[in-house]
């Protein structure tokens, strides 16, 4: 799991950045990704966006996944737990 302290103007960017660049939508507070195989939820609490990584193809790992994800969104600070 990724965690992401970020305010609201963080978070929008984020989500403008990842639709821009990578095709994918954060549509509201809670929701699911999917590109490339991989399907993730995320959730967003106003502070935090959590992000779970769900299925995935079977060559690729976890970490890779939320690494791309984090390089994506240039979120040098991000915590995967």
């Amino acid at each position: 799991m990724i965690q992401v302290a970020m305010t609201p103007a963080q978070f929008d960017a984020a989500a403008l950045k990842l639709k821009n660049e990578q095709g994918l939508v954060l549509s509201g507070s809670q929701g699911t990704l999917s590109k490339d195989g991989v399907t993730a939820t995320y959730r967003y609490d106003g502070a935090t966006l959590s992000v779970t990584i769900l299925k995935k193809p079977m060559f690729v790992t976890v970490n890779y996944c939320e690494s791309q994800l984090v390089q994506w969104l240039d979120l040098g600070a991000a915590t995967v737990a």
